[in-house]
């Protein structure tokens, strides 16, 4: 018994082996041009990483030139950098140029699609992200909502229809029918578009939709929506997928889970008042349209043994909606919407493809190869003479097409899209209105904007998108724990206001001059560069006080009626030159002393820090370089009587 189970076992073995020589042999030709697109897509995203870099740090024209470079050209990610594009267009107010880059993508969508590419991306061979990038669902239902706005600024009602129609039926996974889309402001838009062509009935009937589009998405019926789109992901797999993946239940007990799962959000969907949280998106009593960015949209990455797993990783930090003036009056920020465009949610309910699916399978197939190729070695060794030979260069052979098989997973994704999007919708009088607006990077006044309209009739609409504040500026920490002697000063009036530092990243290089020297990085303490700060106006006898970055976001015009001042640093670069004995540290930084009442600069001066101790690092120099440099912009500031802004 033992002799058959070996000879069957070997025979089984043979089989599999003969197998994978021929996938590997059908594979080996497409394998070839692999690293070149994958090198080429990967330069592609740095340089669209610093593109998006300089649009979260609102240098919008740069950042249009860097995505126009890589958006005219075909290649798989066109698509991803023409949508990217538009939102730096967006961002400028040119609403003309936004349009263009939005029809290319909905021409491409529906015109350019490479099946070659993606059914090698489907296959066991080859890397997923050289399939045509087009965009997770809630990507391509950004883009029509964004291109249907467009087309209600001009006038184009009927376009702006159709856009709103693509755009749910992005959102909706049509082919397989599973679930509506639940993008409320498209079945509200395509709602206010049909009441401006006349048509009631079809007005109504999207209202409807609307309706149960905003109860789907409210905050108390979240959790049971993505069990259910957990449950509807499971359903579209095949059961080997599912047992892949660790799942156990039957078809049936899902189903049922599904039905259970189902009810109760009926319920809950049924006590939400949908229509006070839809406000004049319900009546569709509005002729302007203002939208807010808020916040930054997720951003895909890897994990996993073989990075086969996406995962979403969220940007935290909190921003201040900027304040806004409508025919030169302030616009209470109370009065958007209790309903906006949650982009974050729609990422990480919306996000789940066959891909995904795809990939662990691929993930699994390969660990199950590598075991294979070392099962077939270790049999050969065991074996010995010229027929053992043979068999460990077999194995060895199915381990290299193991090492061949590509499940990373595609995490290419439109990173310019904010994370929420808040929405005035007004009612105003025929005639000429201008809506604008401050950005404000703490107290400083960052950026204005302003856009002026003119309502002819009562059949005329606009819109107006307020471009995004410079987010990237925004140093990423955890929330700060001050101590009492940190804070204790802010009692006094005359305390001048130290909020966080600017322009720091968790990891900050050194820039050296020696190109054979080792690399050097510091790992920056934001409060540290604080309490520095606070140690050189102690010094000056000058009162301060630190306040978090929450503070700052959640009370700022409050904390401005109490203090007249604030100092804030900006961190531009440190280098270093020369070694250990004649080495020296620099660091330039951008002082500002800001009115808080105005947000106007009173004095500014960007300056260098310079330390001589080598030998103790970069982290002892940093901070030594901040107290110089804020000592000599202390030195040259007459804080009695401040100067107006002045680069130095």
């Amino acid at each position: 018994m033992a002799d058959a189970n070996r000879s069957s076992r070997c025979s089984s073995l043979a089989s599999l082996t003969f197998l994978f020589v021929i996938v590997a042999g059908s594979g080996s030709t497409l394998l070839a041009k692999a690293p070149e697109w994958l090198d080429e897509l990967s330069r592609m995203e740095r340089e669209a990483d610093r593109a998006r870099e300089a649009f979260w740090s609102a240098r919008y024209d740069e950042a249009a030139q860097q995505f126009a470079t890589l958006a005219d050209s075909v290649h798989p990610s066109v698509m991803l950098y023409l949508n990217e594009c538009a939102m730096c267009e967006l961002a400028r107010g040119n609403y003309g140029a936004t349009e263009q880059r939005l029809r290319q993508v909905d021409s491409l969508l529906n015109t350019y699609y490479d099946a070659e590419r993606e059914k090698k991306a489907l296959s066991t061979f080859g890397a997923e992200a050289e399939k045509v990038y087009r965009g997770d669902p809630y990507e391509q239902a950004a883009a029509y909502l964004l291109l249907a706005l467009i087309f209600l600024d001009s006038g184009d009602y009927d376009s702006a229809l159709a856009a709103c129609k693509s755009g749910i039926l992005a959102d909706s996974d049509a082919t397989e029918n599973l679930f509506d889309s639940d993008v409320t402001l498209l079945h509200a838009l395509e709602a206010k578009c049909y009441l401006l062509r006349g048509e009631q009935e079809s007005f109504r009937s999207r209202r409807d939709a609307a309706v149960k589009s905003v109860q789907l998405t409210s905050a108390q019926v979240r959790e049971d929506f993505s069990r259910r789109q957990d449950l509807l992901e499971l359903l579209k797999m095949s059961r080997k997928e599912r047992r892949e993946v660790g799942e156990r239940r039957t078809e049936a007990e899902i189903q049922a889970e599904l039905q259970n799962v189902s009810a109760v959000l009926e319920r809950s969907m049924a006590s939400i008042e949908a229509m006070s949280l839809l406000g004049p998106l319900y009546s569709g009593q509005y002729n302007v349209l203002v939208l807010v960015p808020r916040g930054r949209c997720v951003k895909k990455t890897r994990t996993g043994a073989d990075a086969e797993i996406v995962m979403f990783h969220k940007h935290e930090i909190p921003c201040e909606s900027p304040d806004l003036f409508l025919d030169g009056q302030a616009v209470d920020p109370g009065d958007c919407l209790p309903t906006g465009v949650d982009l974050e949610f729609q990422a990480t309910t919306r996000g789940g493809r066959r891909m995904d699916a795809i990939l662990r399978g691929k993930a699994v197939s390969r660990a199950t190869t590598r075991g294979v190729g070392e099962s077939i070695t270790e049999v050969g060794n065991n074996v010995g003479g010229l027929a053992g030979l043979g068999v460990p260069l077999v194995g060895a052979a199915v381990q290299g097409a193991a090492g061949s098989m590509t499940a990373e997973a595609d995490t290419r994704c439109w990173q310019t899209l904010p994370r929420k999007i808040q929405i005035y919708a007004l009612n105003l009088p025929l005639g000429n209105h201008e809506i604008s607006g401050t950005h404000f990077l703490y107290f400083q006044q960052r950026a204005t904007f302003q856009r002026s309209f003119t309502l002819v009739d009562q059949h005329d609409m606009a819109v107006v998108v307020v471009p995004p504040p410079a987010y990237e500026l925004y140093f990423r920490h955890d929330e700060l724990n001050f101590s009492r002697r940190d804070q204790a000063d802010l009692t006094d009036a005359a305390a001048i206001l130290i909020p966080p530092p600017t322009g720091l990243d968790a990891i900050v290089r050194v820039n050296i001059s020696d190109p054979d020297a080792k690399l050097e990085a510091i790992a920056p303490d934001p409060k540290r560069v604080m309490r520095t700060l606070r140690e050189a106006l102690t010094e000056k006898q000058m009162p301060s006080g630190l306040v978090t970055h929450e503070q700052v976001i959640a009370s700022r015009q409050a904390l401005a009626e109490e203090h007249n001042r604030a100092l804030q640093c900006h961190f531009i670069e440190i280098t270093k030159e020369g070694d250990r004995r004649n080495g020296l540290y620099q660091a330039k930084l951008t002082f500002s002393l800001v009115d808080t009442k105005t947000g106007s600069v009173l004095a500014q001066q960007t300056t260098q820090g310079m330390s001589t101790d080598v030998k103790n690092g970069p982290t002892t120099a940093f901070y030594a370089c901040i107290q110089k440099a804020a000592e000599a912009f202390l030195q040259k500031t007459d804080f009695q009587k401040p100067q107006m802004a002045s680069s130095m």
